[in-house]
């Protein structure tokens, strides 16, 4: 009993350290810093992952896949989100469960592998609907249109955009202007420039909390007056990669690049010196997905100038058999993580089996201690034995009084005589009488003699002494 209270306290101990660390690199998150999150969460992995309960330790590898996943390493963020989500899914652990299916909604579609993420992001609309989470399903939505709109299906992109639309008001305004500036990129690419200059006011006038995020919705702008045929500007897209470089901020590079590409299409040699470089970014991320749309979207405005480049399609036929051999990969890191998430839920199935096992143990022992108890009572009240065991104590207590008051009675009559003996020292015949007593009771044999015989015999001969 004693060990198992230890434990219990050991646990409790440890608990709220993986608590402590936890809250602390929820803190960094949420002031994104994401690197010190990270850092916070593995300087206690140990500790997490060896004395902590399992919501502990899927809060431990949700926290850190997420802080990866805002941080654009799509690597890391699906190896620790995947294991978060089979924890979850294994132990029916349902909570938060719906952020877990949106996230690997993202990475999935970022690794190349879109039917998956419209799975996992459909699963977390269905989800969020019965938990009435009309925020989470805003993003939910939103994510759904990025996927669609990767995989060029337009219209199902738009119909996603707009039933997001329709949720904007429970979100921010930072979760505003990703929509906004989604929908501009769309109505760009229809055509309707009005719709898209609109929609780019609007995410730029909304925003202003993610300077990167801004000047890439600028961008966007200028892309779509670009387009429109009004003479360009690149002053905003220097700043903006400018910015992007100096915080080291690849996807932003790339995204930058691109965009320097198109400014200077006129430009055939400096042009496609940025696109490649903008590919090379992209490549960099694994982002083969985002390296094909860039170079299609490249492709397809220098061909409307009547540029024809034939490394281009070189190019594109590279970055198709890239992704497919992501994709493949992708498969066999899914697979591999999978077993790895099959080996901790069974380590901690058997630690829950034998917490388990001491948990009910000490019940045993409660109820036993409870029923015994309980039983015990039971029988007081049934044979009365409280009244029994006091009227025992109350008739050994009389028989003892009985037997002093008769010790009391017959030492009165010894001291009584011997007054008398005091008294009458003239009497000889008494005198003699009493010594012949003394004398008679000394020489019987004791062994078979009790005391009360002996007291009857002294009474009978002190009787007849004196009747003479």
């Amino acid at each position: 009993m004693k060990k198992i209270f230890i434990l219990i306290f050991i646990l409790s101990i440890t608990s709220l350290d993986a608590n402590e660390y936890i809250d602390k690199a929820f803190v960094s998150f949420q002031n994104k810093d994401y690197n010190s999150a990270i850092t916070q969460l593995k300087s206690c992995e140990g500790v997490i992952l060896n004395g902590s309960s399992d919501e502990d330790i899927i809060k431990y590898y949700y926290g850190v896949g997420r802080s990866y996943l805002e941080l654009d390493e799509i690597d890391s963020a699906f190896k620790y989100q995947l294991i978060s989500y089979n924890l979850k899914k294994s132990l029916r652990i349902e909570e938060n469960l719906n952020l877990s299916l949106n996230d690997l909604g993202i990475i999935y579609n970022k690794i190349g592998l879109p039917h998956k993420s419209i799975f996992f992001l459909n699963n977390a609309i269905i989800l969020n609907k019965k938990l009435g989470k009309k925020n989470l399903l805003y993003y939910n939505y939103l994510n759904l249109g990025v996927t669609y709109n990767d995989l060029n299906f337009k219209d199902s992109t738009k119909k996603y955009y707009l039933l997001a639309k329709e949720l904007s008001y429970t979100v921010d305004e930072l979760g505003k202007s990703k929509l906004y500036n989604n929908l501009a990129v769309l109505y760009q690419d229809y055509g309707d420039f009005e719709k898209a200059i609109k929609y780019s006011k609007n995410a730029i006038n909304t925003n202003d909390q993610n300077q990167l995020e801004s000047l890439k919705w600028l961008t966007n702008l200028e892309l779509t007056y670009l387009y429109q045929g009004a003479e360009p500007t690149d002053n905003n897209i220097l700043d903006y990669y400018e910015k992007a470089t100096n915080r080291d901020a690849q996807y932003y590079i790339s995204d930058a690049l691109f965009k320097l590409s198109l400014f200077n299409i006129s430009n055939n040699e400096l042009s496609f010196a940025y696109i490649k470089e903008s590919i090379d970014g992209f490549n960099k991320l694994k982002n083969y997905v985002g390296a094909l749309s860039v170079l299609r979207e490249y492709k397809k405005l220098s061909e409307s100038k009547g540029i024809v480049n034939p490394e281009l399609l070189t190019i594109e036929n590279q970055l198709l058999v890239a992704n497919t051999n992501r994709i493949a990969q992708e498969y066999g890191n899914e697979m591999r993580i999978n077993q790895e998430s099959e080996v901790l839920i069974n380590n901690l199935q058997k630690e829950i089996y034998y917490a388990n096992i001491g948990f009910y143990g000490l019940l045993f022992i409660i109820l036993f201690l409870i029923s015994f108890i309980a039983i015990t009572i039971y029988a007081i009240r049934k044979y009365n034995l409280v009244n029994k065991f006091i009227e025992l104590i109350r008739n050994t207590n009389n028989h003892n009084l009985e037997g002093t008051n008769n010790a009391k009675s017959d030492l009165g009559k010894l001291t009584y005589m011997l007054d008398q003996r005091l008294k009458y020292k003239g009497n000889e015949q008494v005198y003699s009488t009493l010594d012949n007593i003394i004398n008679n009771v000394n020489n019987i044999d004791t062994t078979f003699i009790s005391s009360s015989n002996k007291e009857a015999e002294i009474q009978l001969l002190t009787r007849e002494k004196i009747a003479e």
